[in-house]
Parts: C-alpha cells; sequence; structure tokens
C-alpha cells in the first residue's frame, strides 16, 4: 500500500468518528428534548361559564412530582379566592417505572359581568421556567337556584359527572354522598306557634373545613338559635346506604303573620373526603382508608320549606289578650310581708312557660298612691328543653311606704292560646298584702336622706379623725416599736425577690419560654372559657381559629392562603422544626374532625388545651421573624 492510499485509509476512518459522535450528539439532544416536551404544565378548563355569586374551579396540573416548590400562580383579578389552594401530589409505579403528577387548584369567584382571561400560571421544574396556558371565563348575572328535592339528585349528579368529563368546571349540585336536608316540625301553625326547623348534613364521606356561606333571614319570623352545643353524630341508612348525620342548625321560629311563610335554605362550603378507586383492580392497601383519598371543595345547599300559618281565633279571645301563644303559668312574690316606713321591699311578678316571652309587654298596675313604686327591673331568661323553647321573664318592683297600715298589692293577669288544647286560657297572681309598720321616727329612705347622711358623716366623723386619742403620745408605743422594726422583716424578703429576679434575668432560655407561654394563653384565652364550660364543639372551633389566627398575625399570612399545606411550607422557611409543624398539622385535623365526627379522646378538652398551649409556645420559641 502506498502512501497515497494510506492517506486515503486514514481520512474515510476521520469521516466515519466524525459522523458516529454527530449522531451521538444529535440522539443526546433529540432525548431532551423528549424529555422537556414530555412535561405538561396545564391549566384546566380552558374556558369556563360562570355567574356571579357562584364559585368555579381551576386547577393547574404538571407530569412531575415537585409543582408546589416552584409554583406561581397568576394574578386572578377581578376574581377573588374563596377557596384553595389545594395540592394534590400522586406516584404510580408501574413495572419499575416511576411517573408523578402534581396539582393546584383554586376555588375563584366574581361579582362583575363580562369576558375575562386568566393569564398562565409559571412553574419552574428542574431549572426550565414553564407557563401554562390561559383561561377564558365568561361570567353572567347570577340567577337564584331552583330548589332541588330528593327525588333529582341523582340527575343532578350525573349532570355534574357530564361536565367532569367534557372539560367544564367542578360540579357544585347535590349528590347522592352528600346533601343537606331541612327538616320540621310542623307544616300547619298559629301566628306565634314554635316551628322547628334543623338543617341536618347527610354524607357518606369524611367531611372537614364547613363554612357557612348563606344563612337563611328567617323573614316574617322571630327567631331564636336553638342548635345544641354538643351535636351529636348519628348514623342513619336510606335506601340501603348508611349516612354520617351532623345537625348544622337548629332554630326556634314564631311566625309574626298569617299565610305561606317560606323557611329559606341553608348552603356551606366544605371538603369532602372521597376514597380513591383502586386503578389496578388489585386487592385494595389496608393504608388505603387513609392515604388514598382524594379531597374536593363543594357547596351544599339545602331545600326549601314552606309553612301556612293560620290567624288566632276569635271565639274566646279574652279582651286583654296580647298575643301570647303556648302554654304560661304566672306567679307574684314578696321578699318580706312585713316591713316598717321607709323600709323599701321588693314584689315581682314572673311568668314561666313554652313560647316565645321576649316581647311580652310590662304589666300596667295600679298601686296604692301610698307606696312609692320605681320603675320595674326586667329580667328574661331563655333555654331549650328538647327542641322546645322555654322561659322566664319577671318584672321586679321596689315599694317604698310611705306611712303604716295593710296594703293590698294589684294581682297581674295575662291571657295566651294554647295551641295543643285549641283554646283561650287566663292566668293571674294570688292576692297578697303588704303589712307597714309605724317607723322608729326616722325619716323614709329617700335620696335627700342619703345626702344629709352623708354630710353629717363628713362633718361628725372625718372632721375629728385623728391619728391618736388625746393626751396621748405616738413616740414610744406599741404602733411606733412596730413601725420602727418594720424594715428588719422586709429586707430578708427583699433579698430573696431580689436573687429570684436575678435568676430569672440570666435564665434566657426559660424567659423566652414563659413569654412565649403567655402568648400561647392569650391566644387561647377564649378555648378556655369553653373548656370550662364544657362546650366541645365552640372549643374545637376556636382552637383551630386561635392557631390559623396566631399564624396570620404571626407571619402576616393572608386569609386566602391558609391551608394545613401551606402553613407547613411557611412555618418550615421560618426556621420551625419539623415535629412542631407535624404536631400543628394534626391538631387542626383532629380538632376539625371533632367537630362533626366521633374521635378517640374527643371529651379530654383539658389535654387538646393543653397540647395546643404547648404548640403554640413552640411556635413562638422557634419561628424566625
Amino acid at each position: 500500500m502506498n502512501a497515497q492510499q494510506v492517506l486515503g485509509e486514514s481520512l474515510r476512518m476521520h469521516l466515519q468518528c466524525g459522523q458516529f459522535r454527530m449522531m451521538m450528539v444529535l440522539l443526546f439532544l433529540m432525548a431532551g428534548s423528549l424529555s422537556l416536551s414530555a412535561q405538561k404544565f396545564t391549566a384546566s378548563p380552558k374556558s369556563i361559564d360562570a355567574s356571579t355569586g357562584n364559585p368555579f374551579k381551576i386547577t393547574y396540573s404538571l407530569n412531575a412530582s415537585d409543582l408546589q416548590n416552584g409554583f406561581k400562580p397568576p394574578e386572578f383579578k377581578p376574581f377573588r379566592i374563596v377557596g384553595g389552594p389545594e395540592t394534590q401530589t400522586s406516584v404510580q409505579i408501574i413495572n419499575g417505572a416511576t411517573s408523578a403528577s402534581s396539582s393546584v387548584s383554586y376555588y375563584l369567584s366574581s361579582d362583575k359581568t363580562g369576558t375575562f382571561t386568566i393569564p398562565g400560571a409559571i412553574a419552574n421544574v428542574k431549572g426550565k421556567r414553564m407557563r401554562s396556558n390561559s383561561i377564558k371565563v365568561k361570567v353572567v348575572k347570577g340567577k337564584a337556584q331552583p330548589n332541588t328535592s330528593r327525588s333529582n339528585r341523582q340527575n343532578n349528579n350525573r349532570q355534574g359527572q357530564q361536565q367532569q368529563g367534557s372539560n367544564a368546571a367542578t360540579s357544585l349540585a347535590p349528590s347522592d354522598n352528600y346533601f343537606i336536608e331541612l327538616k320540621i316540625n310542623e307544616d300547619t301553625v298559629y301566628t306565634g306557634q314554635q316551628v322547628t326547623a334543623t338543617y341536618v348534613l347527610y354524607s357518606t364521606y369524611s367531611v372537614e373545613n364547613l363554612s357557612v356561606l348563606e344563612m337563611p333571614h328567617f323573614s316574617g319570623f322571630w327567631s331564636e338559635d336553638n342548635s345544641p352545643s354538643r351535636p351529636p353524630a348519628n348514623r342513619e341508612q336510606r335506601n340501603g346506604v348508611v349516612f354520617n348525620t351532623h345537625i348544622l342548625k337548629r332554630m326556634a321560629l314564631f311566625p309574626q303573620g298569617t299565610g305561606e311563610l317560606e323557611i329559606e335554605p341553608l348552603e356551606i362550603e366544605a371538603t369532602i373526603l372521597k376514597p380513591m378507586q383502586n386503578g389496578g383492580g388489585g386487592r385494595r392497601s389496608i393504608f388505603g382508608r387513609f392515604f388514598n383519598q382524594q379531597r374536593q371543595r363543594v357547596r351544599i345547599k339545602s331545600d326549601s320549606k314552606k309553612i301556612k300559618v293560620r290567624d288566632l281565633p276569635t271565639e274566646g279571645k279574652p279582651a286583654n289578650f296580647s298575643g301570647l301563644v303556648g302554654q304560661y303559668r304566672l306567679t307574684a312574690s314578696l321578699d318580706s310581708l312585713k316591713t316598717s316606713e321607709g323600709d323599701p321591699v321588693s314584689y315581682k311578678i314572673a311568668i314561666s312557660g313554652t313560647g316565645n316571652l321576649k316581647g311580652t309587654a310590662e304589666f300596667d298596675l295600679s298601686f296604692d298612691p301610698k307606696l312609692e313604686v320605681f320603675d320595674p327591673k326586667v329580667e328574661v331568661e331563655s333555654y331549650a328543653q328538647g327542641e322546645q323553647i322555654r322561659g322566664n321573664k319577671s318584672f321586679e318592683y321596689i315599694l317604698l311606704p310611705k306611712e303604716a297600715g295593710v296594703y293590698s298589692l294589684p294581682k297581674a293577669e295575662i291571657s295566651y292560646f294554647d295551641p295543643k288544647r285549641q283554646r283561650y286560657f287566663n292566668s293571674s297572681t294570688r292576692d297578697m298584702r303588704l303589712v307597714v309598720r309605724k317607723g322608729d321616727g326616722s325619716q323614709p329612705f329617700t335620696v335627700d336622706a342619703a345626702d344629709e347622711i352623708a354630710g353629717g358623716f363628713k362633718e361628725n366623723v372625718i372632721g375629728k379623725f385623728r391619728l391618736y386619742e388625746k393626751g396621748r403620745h405616738f413616740y414610744g408605743s406599741m404602733p411606733f416599736i412596730a413601725l420602727l422594726s418594720l424594715p428588719f422583716f422586709i429586707f430578708p424578703f427583699y433579698l430573696v425577690r431580689h436573687r429570684k429576679n436575678e435568676t430569672e434575668r440570666l435564665d434566657v432560655v426559660g424567659r423566652k419560654r414563659r413569654a412565649a407561654l403567655n402568648v400561647a394563653q392569650k391566644r387561647l384565652d377564649e378555648a378556655k372559657g369553653l373548656m370550662d364550660k364544657n362546650d366541645r364543639k365552640a372549643f374545637y372551633n376556636d382552637v383551630v381559629r386561635s392557631l390559623y389566627g396566631y399564624i396570620t398575625d404571626k407571619v402576616n399570612m393572608p386569609l386566602g392562603s391558609l391551608s394545613k399545606d401551606n402553613v407547613a411550607d411557611l412555618l418550615r422557611e421560618k426556621g420551625v422544626q419539623e415535629p412542631t409543624i407535624n404536631k400543628f398539622v394534626e391538631t387542626v385535623k383532629y380538632c376539625e374532625m371533632a367537630v362533626y365526627a366521633p374521635v378517640p379522646d374527643a371529651d379530654n378538652l383539658k389535654g387538646t388545651y393543653d397540647d395546643t398551649l404547648s404548640l403554640i409556645a413552640d411556635m413562638e420559641d422557634q419561628l424566625q421573624v
């Protein structure tokens, strides 16, 4: 082989190696671009038809597990955040291959009509900045939602599932698995007769983060809250399905007019924990009950009810009838049957029974002119006896007799209509007499007499007051010796106190801990009062409110961003230790469940209070703000 052939062969080998290297570079670039193109960051749905006042849901999804760390939401104006952010991450391992996805969801609402565009959100994934698609939202003026009866809930639920399948916003319609039922004890009553309206939540799922969106106005009724302080968590079977039931609100309503009156619906927003379906078709894990749950924010609205209100009968109506409806009893009492001239005595008249007593007017009583009568002190007390409202209303008159003698006190009388027996009744106090004896010659106790007594006290007592008696010296007396030796007793106490203060001053850690506990105790003042009253539901609600209130005030976190996950991330950023963060999340979860469902050791309010006190103190110690 000559030199020319050797040179040609060498050149051909170099070209082949160069082509190989070029192919490798191209393959590497293609693999990288495929890897990046495989990561999709999307916003759904792409378009939404909404109405004012009705929330809708949007979701940002990424087929990677680190969306939460590099996610930046857009400006939602003119919309406001009414729920969320809710985060969800899922990981699948199939034949050794691992895939992950994560999402962030918000619930938005608007009071403005028009067509708006929500710009894309931003996500930083492995150093690459990605932007989602925008969402077009058309908002029309909201319309009153029609009442949905129990018979058509299944139809509404089916429509909601069809909407979800067609890339629409999450349906907020009632479901066969969760709904609110309005129960009333009577549908035909008399004016002023009590109607008990109870709103009951039925759910086959666990429920948390419940908030009331719309409270009924109860127009045409005198209303009084009769909700149980510790609503029982019961189970009820309907059509073969077992529901957890919780009383949301119980009201005692007293119609003030006649005709047909409507009891408005109650609307709430809550998070339901739906068990995730086992897509693999295999046996469900024993831990699935706790971990394989999907959180979904839903709005639930009850039906309304109409009642017929009849006017009270005119037959047998007494002339002094003032509108009392129910069953009542009238009593009178004197704190003393005998007194002297100028000595005051208390005359009390009390009405007790079932019904609305708050509108009862004062009695028109005619007392003897020789009795000075002061305006009555009125006290009203109402309480629940089962679903029935009972009450007491008392009128206390102070009588000041001017002359001796025997006085007959005026009788009080009421008339009321009993709807159970459908007739009118009268009730009156018994005859009472007050015996007034001749006084001892002193003037009756009046305001002028009180001024004279005060003036005499100033002139005769204060004007003659001395530190010692006449003819006796202070020097050498027992008080003088006691004052002289007082410093020798005080100094040891001062020395002990000074050393204790110095020790506490040098104990920096202990001083910070005491300050932290002081902050925690102030936060939980109201919860402690509810604990002392054994008001379990209100106690657990206040503990959650106090924890979130502490976070909001301490780190200036917006209310719209408050969620367990967001707070946990923020606490990590602020240097709070992981055990403390876990304790915060578990405490909030436990308290939320304790309000609406039976949980272990729920009656141990003292234990929960002490744990929460320690938790706030720990966060106060560790937060770096």
